[in-house]
């Protein structure tokens, strides 16, 4: 999902961040309890993935 530049972004502990689509765009700031969850989506979904094409 892409959001334009200067667009406010809910992350996943609810704090507000602006959107940057430029070069180093993935590189938003991220706290650690975002982290933490956003790497726990990611293993699910890859679990799930996974399972999937079995």
């Amino acid at each position: 999902m892409a959001y334009p530049t200067g667009t406010s972004v809910a992350t996943l502990c609810r704090e507000q961040v602006v959107a940057d689509n430029s070069e180093i765009g993935w590189l938003w700031p991220t706290c650690d309890g975002c982290n933490t969850e956003a790497h726990r989506i990611a293993r699910e979904h890859r679990t799930t993935s996974t399972e999937r094409s079995i």
